[in-house]
């Protein structure tokens, strides 16, 4: 299975560095050339910063979707944060769909996060299949209650949960989906917030 894009979301208080860039690195090994990310602080500036450093070879420009809330564009607090997510899921969703490319989702809950669960959300209600990061019981308890809402499948362990909406946007792609789980779920386990 080749993954070229992904979109990240996280939680403002996620801190495991190590996490995210062994997840980084493993989808890279799968051919991965794009990530986007909210700009918040947190996850995404996490993976702002690690990708920089993991894809120095690739145009920046080409390489990085960086959607910061605009309140010209996402309206105000504290609303903005969710509007800016689902402006970064139909841009990015858009710009894998012309290159026909597959779409996946990348998610780092803390356990203060609700931004992050709405853009899991939805992301699953795009078709865009979402590995999220569980280390512990009450961040999978929550992903078992939104992919049984959704009427999604899930796999998972421990560490890692994918879910995988039944209206999954790239179906012969993501067939082989356990095998990026597997590729994931390799690196996965550090202490997380």
């Amino acid at each position: 299975m080749i993954v070229r894009r992904v979109i990240v979301t996280g939680g403002r208080e996620w801190a495991d560095s190590m996490w995210i860039e062994s997840d980084l690195r493993a989808l890279q090994g799968l051919g991965l050339h794009r990530v986007a990310q909210g700009a918040a602080r947190g996850a995404d500036r996490i993976v702002e910063y690690v990708w920089r450093i993991i894809a120095e070879n690739y145009d920046a420009e080409k390489s990085e979707g960086r959607y910061a809330v605009d309140e010209q564009i996402d309206g105000p607090w504290p609303a903005a944060g969710n509007v800016r997510n689902r402006r970064m899921i139909d841009a990015e969703a858009e710009l894998a769909r012309l290159a026909d490319e597959p779409l996946l989702g990348l998610a780092y809950p803390d356990p203060n996060s609700s931004g992050t669960w709405n853009c899991v959300e939805d992301m699953l209600r795009s078709g865009i299949p979402v590995c999220v990061a569980t280390p512990d019981d009450g961040r999978r308890a929550r992903v078992a209650t939104i992919a049984a809402s959704h009427g999604a499948f899930w796999i998972g362990n421990p560490a890692l949960i994918t879910i995988v909406p039944r209206n999954v946007t790239y179906p012969d792609a993501f067939e082989n989906l356990g095998h990026v789980h597997r590729a994931l779920l390799a690196t996965a386990g550090g202490p997380t917030p």
